[in-house]
């Protein structure tokens, strides 16, 4: 129930968080699901450098633009915004020179902790992290390639240590799921994304076994096969 939520809260941060100046419109993709057209703004004066924008009319800067003079043109370095109007900074996202997204943190749960970091490269979604459970620790990773999800890797125990990886094809459809049951950082059992009432047995190279998958806890039981070789 609580990664539901955080899932959820984090569908509504990544539609509020921003959106990159002098950026040409294009249809949405998963890679701009952050980069979406901005609400009506007050501009509100700030130092040099600064400008802040009212989005919710109480007089009091809920974004805040960062500017670096480059060739005598005022270019956005850094965007910060206030999601919840507390003061405190929920969504920071930081530019490179060419209007491009390089890094991109969220809290969440207005904490003041970073829940999510957003890694791009030329401006493409590259790297996702998340902190699900609120302890400043990484459990959860997902990995992009020309913006599309290519892999996602989990620490499903806690235990710091990842445990739970997912694979999927070119067109992001879940193809296939390992996971590691003793703790050794070796995958276990290999489970077939698109039925997983099947698993894939290392012993056979590959044909498939005729169990079920075991239930999420035996994770905790360490039962499965012997380790297989990771791809």
């Amino acid at each position: 129930m609580r990664l539901q939520k955080i899932l959820v809260l984090f569908t509504f941060v990544a539609g509020t968080a921003g959106c990159a100046a002098m950026q040409p419109k294009k249809a949405p993709t998963p890679v701009q699901e952050a980069v979406e057209e901005e609400p009506p703004e007050e501009k509100i004066v700030l130092p040099d450098g600064v400008e802040g924008m009212d989005i919710n009319g109480d007089n009091k800067p809920d974004v805040f633009k960062h500017y670096k003079e480059v060739e005598g043109e005022q270019v956005i370095v850094k965007r910060e915004t206030d999601l919840n109007a507390d003061g405190t900074i929920d969504v920071t996202r930081h530019y490179s020179l060419a209007q491009k997204p390089i890094k991109e943190i969220i809290d969440l749960d207005f904490d003041g902790k970073i829940d999510v970091t957003r890694h791009y490269q030329e401006g493409v979604l590259l790297r996702e992290e998340f902190d699900l459970n609120y302890d400043e620790k990484i459990d959860m990773t997902k990995f992009y390639e020309d913006g599309k999800l290519i892999r996602k890797e989990q620490d499903a125990k806690l235990d710091g240590s990842v445990d739970y990886w997912e694979y999927y094809d070119e067109k992001e459809v879940l193809e296939r799921i390992g996971v590691d049951h003793d703790g050794d950082g070796e995958i276990d059992d290999w489970h077939l994304g698109k039925d997983k009432s099947k698993i894939a047995d290392p012993e056979s190279g590959g044909a498939l076994s005729k169990e079920g998958p075991p239930p999420a806890d035996d994770l905790d039981k360490g039962e499965g096969t012997e380790a297989a070789d990771s791809p």
